[in-house]
Order: C-alpha cells, then sequence, then structure tokens
C-alpha cells in the first residue's frame, strides 16, 4: 500500500545562487505543481492518491499546508488559470497500471 512507498519532498531552488532548500516534505507523490496569480497559494498534485495539496507561500518561501481537495483521476501536471482562477490537468485514470504498462515497454495506448 502507499505506506510503503517512500516519502518525497518538494524543493525551491533559487536561479541566483543554484542553492535548494526543502520547501514542503512528506509528500506521497508530488508530480504537478502550480501557483496563483498573487504567488501566496501553491497547489501540489498527489499522483498515488488522487489529490490536490493546497500550500499557503509563506515570506521564507516555506510551504504551510493549509487544505486537500480529492480528485476522480490521477492528476498530471497542473495549470493555474490566472483569468478565472480555475486549475486545470491532465488525468491518469490508473496511474499504476500505466506504470506497469510502461515498465514493461508496452507501446501504444497505455492505460
Amino acid at each position: 500500500g502507499l505506506s510503503q512507498i517512500p516519502l518525497n519532498k518538494i524543493w525551491r531552488c533559487t536561479t541566483k545562487d543554484g542553492e535548494c532548500t526543502v520547501a514542503a516534505g512528506r509528500m506521497v507523490s508530488p508530480n504537478g505543481i502550480t501557483i496563483s496569480t498573487d504567488r501566496r497559494t501553491v497547489f501540489v498534485s498527489e499522483l498515488l492518491k488522487n489529490t490536490v495539496e493546497v500550500f499557503e507561500r509563506l515570506p521564507s518561501s516555506e510551504l504551510k499546508w493549509v487544505s486537500r481537495f480529492t480528485v476522480k483521476h490521477s492528476i498530471d501536471n497542473l495549470e493555474y488559470d490566472t483569468a478565472t482562477g480555475h486549475l486545470t490537468g491532465g488525468t491518469i485514470p490508473d496511474p499504476l497500471a500505466a506504470l506497469k504498462a510502461m515498465a514493461s515497454g508496452a507501446r501504444g495506448d497505455v492505460p
């Protein structure tokens, strides 16, 4: 189950000096990430949990977890629409089946 998957982190890296620091931790499968227009809210898709995690971006650039919402299918990539404030993302109905198919070298349609 998910409890056996190692936890991952979201990193913040600066282009000025190349320094990287942990912005948030304890993520199972962070995949898509986007930020609101005012740069105060960060959204991260958790691919294997079918959730989108919502964080407040602190002045230090660390991320403080605020809430989550569940989605029907796993989301691969996220985009914040600056005109409407809506999130959009590509979906993967069965990510584990897709990973297995890709690992086996399957060609064509992957679930």
